[in-house]
């Protein structure tokens, strides 16, 4: 039995106005045991975003249930991956078309996630895992030996800030199968991405880790997640409550939030080597120290973590704990 969520909430900003959140979240099975998901974010500056998202979701979760390969080949799944993108795009211009408004209007980021079926029918424990992305949002995979890999990294526009839409085309998509197999996978839109999974001021060397390990454990390790959709408990119910929680994830963005994973139960990794939380006292010490110019650019890595110019330009715009608060 595969546990899956996905759970979303407003930002603080949106609810001050009176705005939905511009998310969208569509988690859907596959053939022979397979799941997957579709999640897209609309641009802020963008006045159908919440629509856009909505459409851009559907579209692509439709026409990949309508033309899941019979053979589950590398090619072939990329391939619908590649269409589902451009069912998407497509719709979204006609939708723009329709309404008399310009194709920016309907700018949103796209992100899909297949998991294929059981891993123990393909000789492996974890399971197979499709991506297909484009924006700021971000995928990252628990892989059976237990790594946490990023498997979508975010990306902005030329000047550092601006979100590349769907629309821009497949020159900007990214669109692969994930080396090795998996037990499970999770997505995140920027809000939580940045401030919680990835923060900015994390810019880690190639030899560090990738990500904040011990909180990504609570949303992606099979054995933990497993417990908390026991007997009486709902998975879904239990990450919703904590997106919506002020004292919890809602306490640790302003923009909307979205999240979802893909978990196989079955699939028990091993405890990841390096489990201690990021330093981030330290850290932001650093920052402070460059911002007055007290260090080079690229200064010395704490745990792994390395801080270079853009993580200046991050700290002054924000300020502050990239978390808020600490778990």
């Amino acid at each position: 039995m595969n546990l899956y969520y996905g759970a979303k909430a407003a930002g603080t900003h949106h609810l001050q106005e009176g705005k939905c959140c511009q998310d969208s979240c569509l988690i859907f099975r596959l053939p022979e045991g397979g799941m997957g998901f579709v999640l897209a974010d609309g641009v802020g500056s963008a006045s159908m975003a919440a629509l856009a998202s909505s459409r851009a979701c559907t579209c692509a979760r439709d026409f990949i249930k309508v033309n899941y390969p019979l053979m589950e080949d590398e090619e072939s799944v990329l391939a619908l991956l590649n269409g589902a993108m451009n069912r998407s795009m497509k719709d979204l211009y006609k939708l723009a078309r329709d309404s008399g408004l310009k194709d920016r209007e309907f700018d949103t980021t796209l992100m899909i996630v297949l998991m294929t079926g059981s891993g123990e029918e393909q000789g492996t424990r974890g399971r197979h895992v499709y991506t297909a992305g484009v924006g700021d949002g971000g995928i990252i995979g628990l892989s059976e030996s237990g790594s946490y890999r990023v498997l979508y990294a975010p990306r902005k526009g030329e000047d550092g800030s601006s979100v590349i839409p769907l629309r821009w085309g497949p020159s900007e998509w990214e669109i692969r199968k994930a080396e090795g197999t998996y037990a499970s996978v999770l997505a995140a839109t920027d809000g939580l991405l940045d401030a919680l999974f990835m923060p900015p001021l994390l810019k880690m060397d190639p030899y560090g880790p990738q990500a904040d390990i011990p909180m990504l454990r609570q949303f992606m390790d099979p054995a933990l997640l497993e417990e908390k959709a026991g007997p009486g408990r709902s998975l879904q119910e239990y990450m919703e409550k904590r997106i919506t929680d002020p004292e919890d994830l809602a306490g640790v963005t302003d923009d909307d939030r979205t999240v979802c994973a893909l978990i196989d139960p079955a699939c028990r990794v091993p405890e990841p080597s390096c489990c201690e939380k990021p330093d981030y006292k330290k850290l932001l010490q650093m920052r402070d120290q460059l911002i007055r110019g007290e260090l080079p650019d690229t200064g010395p890595a704490v745990g792994g973590c390395r801080l270079t110019t853009p993580d200046i330009f991050w700290a002054i715009s924000r300020r502050g704990d990239p978390r808020r608060r600490s778990s």
